[in-house]
Protein backbone atom coordinates (compact mmCIF):
# COMPACT_ATOMS: atom_id res chain seq x y z
CA UNK A 1 0.00 0.00 0.00
CA UNK A 2 1.25 3.33 -1.06
CA UNK A 3 2.05 6.55 1.67
CA UNK A 4 -0.87 8.48 0.12
CA UNK A 5 -3.21 5.37 -0.15
CA UNK A 6 -2.15 5.04 3.77
CA UNK A 7 -2.85 8.50 4.27
CA UNK A 8 -6.09 8.69 2.38
CA UNK A 9 -7.35 5.45 4.25
CA UNK A 10 -6.00 7.38 7.72
CA UNK A 11 -7.82 10.26 7.12
CA UNK A 12 -11.02 8.57 6.14
CA UNK A 13 -11.62 6.77 8.76
CA UNK A 14 -10.97 9.37 11.33
CA UNK A 15 -13.74 10.99 9.56
CA UNK A 16 -15.68 8.53 10.19
CA UNK A 17 -14.75 7.81 13.75
CA UNK A 18 -15.50 12.17 13.85
CA UNK A 19 -19.23 11.99 12.20
CA UNK A 20 -20.41 8.40 14.16
CA UNK A 21 -19.11 10.33 17.19
CA UNK A 22 -20.75 13.98 16.39
CA UNK A 23 -23.81 11.89 15.97
CA UNK A 24 -23.90 10.35 19.40
CA UNK A 25 -23.46 13.67 20.90
CA UNK A 26 -26.35 14.93 19.00
CA UNK A 27 -28.51 11.92 20.20
CA UNK A 28 -27.85 13.30 23.81
CA UNK A 29 -29.69 15.21 25.06
CA UNK A 30 -30.15 16.27 28.74
CA UNK A 31 -33.99 17.89 30.10
CA UNK A 32 -33.48 19.77 33.53
CA UNK A 33 -36.71 20.90 35.39
CA UNK A 34 -37.00 23.44 37.56
CA UNK A 35 -39.16 25.64 39.71
CA UNK A 36 -38.78 29.35 38.51
CA UNK A 37 -35.75 30.65 40.78
CA UNK A 38 -32.36 31.37 39.71
CA UNK A 39 -30.44 28.98 42.18
CA UNK A 40 -32.75 26.03 41.99
CA UNK A 41 -30.03 23.91 39.56
CA UNK A 42 -27.23 25.73 40.78
CA UNK A 43 -26.18 22.25 41.66
CA UNK A 44 -26.41 21.00 38.34
CA UNK A 45 -24.14 23.49 37.14
CA UNK A 46 -21.06 21.78 36.58
CA UNK A 47 -22.93 18.95 35.45
CA UNK A 48 -24.43 20.86 32.52
CA UNK A 49 -21.27 22.48 31.37
CA UNK A 50 -19.63 19.16 30.73
CA UNK A 51 -22.43 17.56 29.24
CA UNK A 52 -21.57 16.88 25.20
CA UNK A 53 -24.96 17.15 24.11
CA UNK A 54 -27.77 19.40 24.06
CA UNK A 55 -29.24 20.76 27.51
CA UNK A 56 -32.60 22.54 27.42
CA UNK A 57 -34.07 23.46 30.92
CA UNK A 58 -37.69 23.91 31.36
CA UNK A 59 -38.84 26.32 33.94
CA UNK A 60 -42.72 25.87 35.72
CA UNK A 61 -44.09 28.75 38.05
CA UNK A 62 -45.39 26.78 40.68
CA UNK A 63 -48.12 28.51 43.21
CA UNK A 64 -48.86 27.28 46.30
CA UNK A 65 -52.20 26.65 46.27
CA UNK A 66 -54.58 25.15 49.61
CA UNK A 67 -57.14 23.69 47.44
CA UNK A 68 -56.50 20.12 46.97
CA UNK A 69 -58.51 19.83 43.66
CA UNK A 70 -56.81 22.74 42.29
CA UNK A 71 -53.15 21.49 43.18
CA UNK A 72 -54.03 17.99 42.15
CA UNK A 73 -55.13 20.02 38.39
CA UNK A 74 -51.53 21.96 38.62
CA UNK A 75 -49.62 18.91 39.11
CA UNK A 76 -51.32 17.10 36.12
CA UNK A 77 -50.49 20.15 33.55
CA UNK A 78 -46.97 20.08 34.80
CA UNK A 79 -47.45 16.08 33.86
CA UNK A 80 -48.93 16.80 30.59
CA UNK A 81 -45.65 19.41 30.42
CA UNK A 82 -42.88 17.44 31.36
CA UNK A 83 -44.30 14.36 28.47
CA UNK A 84 -44.52 16.82 25.89
CA UNK A 85 -40.86 18.24 26.77
CA UNK A 86 -39.41 14.65 26.68
CA UNK A 87 -41.81 13.28 23.59
CA UNK A 88 -40.24 16.22 21.85
CA UNK A 89 -37.07 14.18 21.47
CA UNK A 90 -38.29 10.95 20.81
CA UNK A 91 -35.49 8.49 19.20
CA UNK A 92 -32.56 10.35 21.44
CA UNK A 93 -30.54 9.32 24.67
CA UNK A 94 -32.50 11.44 27.34
CA UNK A 95 -31.40 12.31 30.99
CA UNK A 96 -34.11 14.17 32.62
CA UNK A 97 -33.64 15.88 36.12
CA UNK A 98 -36.24 16.71 38.26
CA UNK A 99 -35.60 18.54 41.33
CA UNK A 100 -35.98 16.60 44.99
CA UNK A 101 -37.97 19.05 47.33
CA UNK A 102 -40.28 21.11 45.05
CA UNK A 103 -43.54 19.02 46.27
CA UNK A 104 -45.00 19.97 42.76
CA UNK A 105 -43.06 19.41 40.19
CA UNK A 106 -41.18 15.89 41.68
CA UNK A 107 -45.32 15.06 42.34
CA UNK A 108 -45.72 15.72 38.14
CA UNK A 109 -42.08 14.02 37.54
CA UNK A 110 -42.39 11.14 39.31
CA UNK A 111 -46.33 11.04 37.84
CA UNK A 112 -44.31 10.55 34.32
CA UNK A 113 -41.41 8.19 35.20
CA UNK A 114 -43.90 5.47 36.09
CA UNK A 115 -46.09 5.83 32.82
CA UNK A 116 -42.45 6.40 30.90
CA UNK A 117 -42.11 2.88 28.91
CA UNK A 118 -38.90 4.24 26.67
CA UNK A 119 -35.80 2.10 27.90
CA UNK A 120 -34.02 5.13 26.38
CA UNK A 121 -34.58 7.77 29.25
CA UNK A 122 -32.95 7.93 32.24
CA UNK A 123 -34.39 9.81 35.00
CA UNK A 124 -32.46 11.57 37.94
CA UNK A 125 -33.28 13.70 40.75
CA UNK A 126 -31.14 17.14 41.86
CA UNK A 127 -30.33 18.70 44.60
CA UNK A 128 -32.66 22.10 43.99
CA UNK A 129 -31.33 24.92 45.50
CA UNK A 130 -31.81 26.60 48.40
CA UNK A 131 -34.75 24.05 48.98
CA UNK A 132 -31.89 20.91 49.71
CA UNK A 133 -30.19 23.37 52.10
CA UNK A 134 -33.22 23.87 54.08
CA UNK A 135 -34.17 20.67 54.36
CA UNK A 136 -30.10 19.17 55.48
CA UNK A 137 -30.64 21.61 58.41
CA UNK A 138 -34.09 20.12 59.94
CA UNK A 139 -33.69 16.24 58.50
CA UNK A 140 -33.83 13.14 60.52
CA UNK A 141 -33.45 11.56 57.46
CA UNK A 142 -30.93 11.62 54.32
CA UNK A 143 -32.54 13.18 51.06
CA UNK A 144 -32.25 9.49 49.23
CA UNK A 145 -33.85 8.22 51.87
CA UNK A 146 -36.31 10.78 52.30
CA UNK A 147 -37.31 10.69 48.12
CA UNK A 148 -37.24 7.18 48.32
CA UNK A 149 -40.12 6.85 50.94
CA UNK A 150 -41.65 9.86 49.52
CA UNK A 151 -42.00 8.66 45.69
CA UNK A 152 -41.43 5.03 46.04
CA UNK A 153 -38.70 4.76 43.73
CA UNK A 154 -35.30 2.89 43.95
CA UNK A 155 -32.55 5.35 43.61
CA UNK A 156 -28.81 5.29 43.75
CA UNK A 157 -26.69 8.49 45.07
CA UNK A 158 -24.03 9.88 43.26
CA UNK A 159 -21.85 12.30 43.72
CA UNK A 160 -19.13 14.16 41.30
CA UNK A 161 -15.88 14.11 43.29
CA UNK A 162 -14.64 17.91 41.93
CA UNK A 163 -17.61 19.70 41.72
CA UNK A 164 -19.32 17.57 45.08
CA UNK A 165 -22.96 17.74 43.05
CA UNK A 166 -24.98 15.20 43.87
CA UNK A 167 -27.83 13.35 42.04
CA UNK A 168 -30.36 10.33 42.34
CA UNK A 169 -30.14 8.16 39.50
CA UNK A 170 -33.67 6.37 39.01
CA UNK A 171 -33.38 2.89 39.45
CA UNK A 172 -36.55 1.25 39.58
CA UNK A 173 -39.92 2.39 38.95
Amino acid sequence: MKFTHWIILSLTILVGIYLINSQKKNDLVMIVLAPETEDATRALDDHMKRFAGQVAVKNFTVSEIEDEEMRDAQRVDIAKDIQTVISAQAGKKISVYGPALNSTIRDAYTDVIGNFPDATTEFYFYEDQPATEEFKKTATVSLQKFLEDTTGLLLERKQDEGSGEVIYKILRF
